[in-house]
């Protein structure tokens, strides 16, 4: 559902003013390619690509069904009948939630507080249509960036990588430096038991672009035969662990690997706080020896910085840092109490 920004009361010919869809599409594509570089096709899994949100089409307007449903068109910043900045907005699953793609500035109008200028407008607008809340991700190397989006009110919080690697060149694990932790199939019947240890794992706004679903690992039959329709396959593996209170066992650590036709396949490490530090590496071990097998061009791990355990573990198996990108978030609820 499309949403329109509401109008600048500049008046200005020159400034930030909405996005019109209809004649700005060919100068914003245009931008995005001078500000970023050549465009990189957009993932299944997240907005975020190797440099930016939008995937590659032959203008803005036919990139709009890639997205996520509720595309809020966002801003531009015009010059004299140039389009030399542009700010995307996004309406996420989660009500009341919205997410910047990206902001982009031409090199030459850099440094004059034009990006600013574009998130006042986000800002202004979000807070218009009373929405609560407002987050985005940064190159966390982008010192400048992560200053404005600080003077803007925005906290820091946390930084995931994003590792790559590919299938051939991947090191196993040694299966022997973790003979005494114990490696099983992930259940279906155990989908609450995954969903509870993946938000208790990482904090769920760290998961981009949205925090993992209450059905997230629940196959059914219907989930099972979509995924066949569409290529994909998801395949898991758990530690469990006993509780001194109960002597129930519950599922203390995960690994899933996603694979999706025609796309890299995607790795999610998620180990209760608890037992951190002790079945990371039987669970990377486990999940490497079946990607290793396989003959998809890439592998793609996002997980957060902090983590070194897990950081050193992929070093070890030969997975190269692609990015570091630290996800920042405004409350715009704390300005109306």
């Amino acid at each position: 559902m499309l949403a329109t920004p509401i109008e600048t009361t500049s008046g200005s010919r020159n400034g930030p003013r909405p996005i019109n869809l209809s004649k700005d599409t060919r100068q914003v594509f245009e931008l995005l390619n001078v500000s970023f570089g050549p465009m990189q096709r957009l993932p299944r899994t997240g907005f975020m690509s190797n440099r930016y949100s939008l995937s590659y089409s032959p203008n803005l307007s036919a990139r709009l069904g890639q997205l996520a449903h509720g595309f809020v068109p966002g801003f531009v910043w015009e010059e004299d009948g140039s389009i030399i900045g542009n700010a995307t907005l996004l309406q996420s699953d989660i009500p009341n939630r919205y997410l910047v793609a990206n902001v982009a500035v031409h090199p030459d109008y850099r440094r004059r507080g034009i990006a600013k200028g574009l998130m006042e407008e986000i800002i202004n607008y979000v807070a218009t249509i009373k929405g609560r809340r407002i987050m985005l991700q940064v190159d966390s190397s982008n010192e400048s960036a992560v200053t404005l989006y600080n003077s803007l009110s925005f906290d820091d919080l946390g930084i995931m990588n994003r590792w790559d690697a590919l299938p051939g060149r991947l090191r196993p694990l040694s299966s022997e430096r973790f003979a005494g932790v114990a490696v099983r199939s992930l259940q279906r019947r155990e989908w609450k038991e995954a969903y509870e240890l993946d938000i208790r794992s990482i904090d769920p706004d760290l998961t981009w672009p949205a925090p993992p679903a209450p059905d997230q690992y629940k196959f059914d039959i219907w989930r099972r035969l979509g995924d066949f329709f569409n290529g994909r396959n998801i395949e898991g593996w758990v530690c469990q662990r006993r509780t001194p209170s109960s002597g129930k066992n519950f599922l203390a650590g995960m690994a899933v690997v996603t694979n999706d036709w025609g796309r890299p396949s995607w790795l999610r490490l998620r180990v209760h706080p608890e037992f951190q530090g002790q079945l990371e590496g039987a669970l990377m071990a486990k999940s490497l020896d079946r990607l290793r097998r396989q003959r998809r061009a890439t592998i793609r791990i996002s997980h957060p910085a902090a983590d070194q355990i897990t950081n050193a573990l992929l070093e070890e198996a030969n997975f190269r840092l692609e990015r570091s990108l630290t996800v920042m978030s405004l409350d715009l609820t704390a300005n109306r109490q």
